[in-house]
């Protein structure tokens, strides 16, 4: 995604993946696996930090989700 320029697309999974390792995270602290929790939490804090870079925005304002003007179509 990132060859073909779809920054936005990227940092939509890039997000995905830190829900998922957060999601992880409650999963591990509940079942008792606290132990794996320190790394579960920094893996989900560098996804998020990984898709603020790419987007070049703050993940946290409504302005970085919305989408771009739509491109013109093929003449024809």
């Amino acid at each position: 995604m990132l060859a073909v320029r779809a920054r936005r697309g990227l940092a939509g999974l890039v997000v995905l993946s830190a829900l998922i390792q957060a999601i992880d995270a409650v999963v591990d602290a509940t079942t008792g696996r606290v132990s794996l929790l320190p790394i579960v939490l920094v893996f989900a804090v560098a996804f998020l930090i990984g898709a603020t870079r790419l987007l070049k925005q703050a993940l946290w304002k409504a302005a970085s989700w919305r989408d771009s003007p739509a491109l013109p179509g093929p003449q024809g």
